[in-house]
């Protein structure tokens, strides 16, 4: 790094509308019209979508049959979140991009398995 020129590695989600695309149920639990919390309606991305999930589960803000699907995968969703952006925070983009294909299989296989919400 330079002395004025500071470098990052970051991992963001280009087009927030894709994620409402492409998890619909996920991104609709995740970030409910009727929000309890500001938080839950700033960012909606990859990242933030887990974040939501979790905290969601965490603070049993969801029917108990929705935490019955969803808790054991979202906690791994997260643990891979976080691997992810210890990767980052170590500059290893290579490790941190595997975590990501990770993280959004397990997004694509809790989509599937969702009821109706």
């Amino acid at each position: 790094m330079g002395r004025l020129l500071q470098i990052r590695v970051t991992a963001f989600t280009y087009d927030a509308s894709e994620v409402a695309t492409t998890w619909p149920k996920l991104f609709t639990l995740a970030f409910p019209e009727t929000s309890p919390s500001p938080s839950l309606s700033r960012n909606k991305g990859v990242l933030e979508l887990v974040d939501s999930l979790f905290d969601q589960l965490r603070f049993e803000m969801m029917e108990p049959s929705l935490h019955t699907i969803l808790e054991s995968r979202v906690q791994r969703a997260k643990a891979v979140k976080t691997q992810l952006e210890e990767a980052l925070a170590n500059w290893q983009p290579q490790q941190a991009n595997r975590h990501s294909d990770v993280l959004e299989e397990i997004l694509d296989d809790l989509e599937k398995d969702l009821p109706r919400v």
